[in-house]
């Protein structure tokens, strides 16, 4: 009986949480996302960089992603000696790929162009 009581109380209580996380709306969700992430602060940046390191099948690659306002990106990848890169101006992209067997610029497919246009928007589609 005591352990039915304690599961009841838990599930009146977990209820009362749902109803009060039901009561926000979407606007209110989304302004306290922006506040929370920073955006305001990031409206004045041009240019975003990030370098790293990605570890992958036990292999490490060092990385660099620049993105920077009116759409534009650009990606390298340092993988055993050769440098990859990807490329998107604002209109279209190009890639330089060494192991696919050229070492000039290709222009990328449509598809292969809005993944990288979709990463380019600064503030994500959320915004």
């Amino acid at each position: 009986m005591k352990k039915m009581i304690i599961c009841l109380a838990g599930m009146l209580f977990l209820s009362g949480m749902t109803a009060i996380a039901q009561e926000l709306s979407l606007d209110e969700v989304l302004a306290k996302y922006y506040e929370v992430s920073g955006f305001e602060k990031m409206k004045d940046f041009q240019t975003i960089i990030f370098e790293g390191k990605s570890n992958t099948m036990g292999m490490e690659y060092p990385f660099k992603y620049i993105k920077k306002r009116s759409g534009k990106i650009r990606i390298e990848v340092d993988i055993q000696g050769t440098k990859m890169i990807q490329v998107f101006d604002g209109e279209k992209g190009w890639s330089v790929i060494p192991w696919s067997g050229s070492t000039e610029p290709q222009d990328m497919t449509a598809d292969e162009s809005k993944d990288l246009r979709d990463q380019a928007d600064f503030e994500g589609s959320l915004y």
